[in-house]
């Protein structure tokens, strides 16, 4: 009985190895998938790269910043637009970026902004059809106890062809007023066409 239980496990052993074998012939005999992908890489024709030195470009530096500093890529975006200036803002009033304001228009907007703080006489800011703006603006001002300025900021102008738009704040110890001041050119020289309370 021993040789017989020999004799099958050694037969059993047998077939096993033959079958095997015929299952990792027929293997070697299919293309693998690394070997259809290996082929297809070689008949396909490929074209050059467009932008071929960009691939070749050490983007990891950038002018004007040490290589020893450690910068993350928002710092590196950040760094790579320096164009664009930032100014300050507040959430009442807006932007007070002036960079648009032509050099002439600034000026008068300043000396009338400070004829309004040291109570001079702002008429020649005005155009002359337009006086009673300025004399219902300071009516405005008496009536709601605020004469006494003593400061302003000039906002971000808003233009409409060749007139501008230029918001001012004028500020006191007892609060502050935001107007609009509404620019139209005369000659050569600007003029206040309204003054409108935001």
């Amino acid at each position: 009985m021993k040789t017989d239980f020999l004799l099958i496990v050694l037969s059993l052993c047998i077939i096993s190895s033959c079958s095997k074998r015929s299952v990792i012939s027929e293997a070697e005999q299919v293309e693998t998938l690394k070997s259809l992908s290996e082929k297809k890489i070689r008949e396909v024709y490929w074209t050059d790269p467009l932008e071929s030195g960009r691939l070749q470009e050490d983007i990891s530096k950038i002018p004007g910043i040490s290589p020893e500093l450690r910068i993350s890529p928002i710092m590196m975006i950040a760094a790579k637009n320096q164009e664009q200036n930032i100014y300050p803002s507040f959430a009442d009033f807006g932007s007070l970026d002036i960079s648009v304001l032509p050099a002439t228009l600034l000026s008068i907007v300043e000396e009338f902004s400070a004829a309004i703080i040291n109570d001079t006489d702002a008429d020649q800011f005005m155009v002359k059809s337009s006086l009673f703006n300025l004399a219902l603006f300071y009516e405005d001002l008496r009536s709601s106890n605020r004469l006494n300025m003593t400061d302003y900021i000039i906002g971000e102008p808003f233009t409409f062809g060749d007139d501008y738009e230029v918001p001012v704040r004028f500020s006191s110890s007892s609060g502050s007023v935001d107007v609009k001041l509404f620019f139209i050119q005369e000659g050569d020289t600007w003029k206040i066409d309204q003054i409108q309370f935001k």
